[in-house]
């Protein structure tokens, strides 16, 4: 993950079986155990054409400077990436996840709870078969979008 993203001692944190808007709490827990209130940054959102430069810049972001937070929405009103310098699961309370509001709602809790949060790009979330054939699209030379063209041929 390090050499992918350029940030050292950065690691994965596996999905945890539980409806998503129980998930984003805990894994931040973790995170925060795990890096002592740290940095974190968390790409949990089905983008396959994100920019590694952009999660990289977003965790150089978080690491330079306290109170800074970064949040990347998503096309259906979530959110692809946040990134905090330092949190935990009670930025994310209250925060329906799956939700057309989901990522302007999780805007507004880190505001409330004293962050200050850069934006960065909006990406598109795969989530149905058009939107697959969106971002292959736009990331034309990667894994997902060779697969996203040997299905199509398949169907035809």
């Amino acid at each position: 993950m390090d050499d992918a993203v350029g940030l050292r001692g950065a690691f994965v944190v596996e999905h945890m079986a539980a409806r998503q808007h129980e998930r984003v709490g805990p894994v931040v827990a973790v995170i925060d155990d795990a890096a002592a209130g740290g940095p974190a940054v968390l790409v949990g959102m089905d983008t396959p054409q994100l920019d590694p430069a952009v999660v990289a810049r977003a965790g150089a972001a978080v690491v330079s400077a306290p109170g800074v937070g970064v949040l990347g929405m998503a096309n259906d009103g979530g959110f692809w990436i946040v990134a905090l310098s330092a949190g935990g699961p009670e930025d994310f309370e209250g925060v329906p996840m799956s939700d057309a509001n989901t990522g302007a709602l999780q805007l507004e809790r880190l505001i409330e709870r004293g962050h200050r949060v850069e934006l960065v790009e909006s990406l598109t979330d795969v989530d149905s078969w058009d939107e697959a054939r969106v971002v292959a699209r736009a990331a034309p030379t990667g894994r997902f979008a060779t697969e996203v063209e040997r299905v199509a041929a398949r169907l035809g």
